[in-house]
């Protein structure tokens, strides 16, 4: 494991499984050392899920050079379950955010995600996206900002790509299906959704850019 962020006030920990990501890894990882939110404040971890490109080698850069980095080698799982699992697991943060290592951040994000979860009392922060890249991206959850919704009403968005009460998740031993199950993603986020008090939706601004890539995956 390269890095280790020495503070245990931490935020927020994003965890972002990478295998084979190429060039666009840099892009997230520069977006995420761009944080507003102080580099004491929030962690990055990353689990090498046994790329075999140089994703590996720009992780330990990343790490070397930022406290807030912290980077897992391990032989490839075949599917983003356990490598998300494994973040969490190692998270120290009071909220967890699971990224693609081909999306970005905006600069303010973190900031303002951890800041209104903790005044709206959030289990679950749905943040508003934009597709990148010809990417399509369902924005009718984010016309307006909502406090407190209902499952009913976000039970269409199950990608990954939202903010979690970790204690939540630890209480309910809410965790990916590991292995190559289909909607694995969409089962965690289902379940955290019917496990939260408080499911909010931030539509001020844009936090989270989703990529297309250029080989078509997303």
């Amino acid at each position: 494991m390269k890095g280790a962020a020495s503070d245990s006030s931490v935020k927020v920990s994003v965890i972002i499984p990478v295998y084979n990501t190429g060039p666009l890894l840099r892009e997230l990882l520069d977006s995420l050392v761009a944080q507003t939110l102080h580099r004491k404040r929030y962690e990055v971890i990353a689990i090498d899920d046994g790329s075999t490109d140089d994703s590996g080698e720009i992780l330990d850069e990343y790490a070397d050079r930022h406290p807030q980095f912290r980077v897992v080698h391990q032989e490839n799982s075949g599917w983003p379950g356990m490598p998300r699992n494994r973040g969490l697991e190692m998270a120290r943060g009071t909220y967890v955010f699971f990224a693609d290592s081909d999306d970005a951040f905006s600069k303010e994000s973190l900031e303002l995600m951890t800041r209104h979860a903790d005044e709206l009392g959030s289990d679950v922060v749905l943040p508003q996206h934009e597709g990148v890249g010809g990417r399509w991206v369902d924005t009718k959850f984010f016309r307006k900002h909502h406090g407190n919704v209902d499952v009913e009403t976000v039970g269409l968005s199950l990608a990954p790509q939202k903010m979690f009460r970790r204690e939540m998740l630890e209480q309910h031993q809410i965790r990916f299906p590991e292995g190559k199950v289909r909607l694995e993603d969409g089962m965690f986020v289902m379940r955290a959704y019917y496990a939260a008090e408080t499911i909010s939706v931030l539509s001020d601004v844009v936090y989270y850019y989703l990529r297309t890539r250029d080989d078509g995956t997303n």
